[in-house]
């Protein structure tokens, strides 16, 4: 089974066929100075509201951006998904632990949260479905999706309910006890979530780990992760412990391949496919 829906998907990604709309401005907060876009991916044949793909970014909370998706935008296009890509605001690199006013958590899933909100309010207009959004992340903005996914608070704040998240996807990352993960990774961890001094301030560290919130009343998850990687797994597994309905998949690919390979016609592994059954079976 598996492998014929991988074989149709191949077939389809030929004939990639969608309406790109760059550079959306989702700041609900009118007075604030913060410019965070998305870019939205639109299938040209629509018979009825579609449900909706939402794409987060990784790079360790300090770079990247929403116009690299790679093969995402087809894939998802292709299969009657609007597929969204959405930026948010970043830490500082070079790394600026020193400096206290520096972007850090909470913006990030601040922002993700507040891009939700702006889609479930415009994405009828795009022919999408405000009650059908599906979620996926790659490493740091697979921490985001899931965090978002299980804190309510994010979406709450706009009088919105994570009910309307049908499935979350998080592609490799060691980021579900940011507490555990950040005591020993440092840098990155410290630019991102606070150093030991703002963490005993503010408690960020806790606060920014989507294990503090997951419970078994949380919507589907599939987690992805590199097989071999014994912290990768641990994070993922321990995660996944907390949940109710929750996969994870181990992949023999480095992490950069687990985000660029997804919807690759040239990829002959499961990647494809497991994600694809997943969605398609929550929508």
């Amino acid at each position: 089974m598996r492998t014929l829906v991988f074989g149709l998907l191949l077939c389809s990604f030929v004939y990639a066929d969608y309406t790109k709309y760059s550079d959306i401005n989702y700041n609900l907060d009118k007075q604030s100075e913060k410019m965070n876009t998305l870019d939205i991916y639109v299938p040209k044949q629509i018979s009825k509201p579609l449900p909706v793909m939402i794409y987060v970014h990784g790079g360790g909370w300090c770079i990247g951006d929403k116009k690299r998706v790679h093969h995402k935008a087809t894939l998802f296009t292709d299969e009657q998904y609007i597929f969204v890509s959405i930026n948010y605001r970043l830490s500082p690199f070079p790394l600026e632990l020193k400096n206290k006013n520096r972007i850090m958590f909470p913006d990030h899933p601040n922002d993700v949260g507040e891009a939700i909100a702006w889609l479930h309010k415009n994405i009828a207009e795009y022919k999408g479905d405000n009650e059908k959004f599906f979620l996926i992340g790659h490493s740091a903005g697979a921490h985001l999706v899931a965090l978002v996914a299980t804190d309510e608070s994010y979406l709450k704040r706009y009088d919105i309910s994570t009910e309307i998240i049908r499935g979350t996807c998080a592609l490799d990352t060691a980021a579900y006890d940011v507490a555990k993960r950040t005591s020993t990774a440092g840098g990155m961890f410290f630019n991102a979530f606070g150093t030991e001094e703002e963490n005993k301030k503010y408690d960020t560290w806790r606060k920014a780990s989507p294990s503090e919130y997951a419970d078994r009343e949380d919507g589907p998850m599939l987690l992805v992760t590199q097989k071999g990687q014994e912290m990768r797994e641990q994070q993922n597994y321990g995660f996944a412990k907390l949940l109710s309905n929750c996969e994870v998949y181990l992949i023999d690919k480095t992490h950069r391949e687990v985000n660029v390979d997804l919807g690759n016609p040239q990829d002959t592994t499961m990647l494809t496919t497991v994600v694809m059954t997943f969605f398609q079976r929550l929508r």
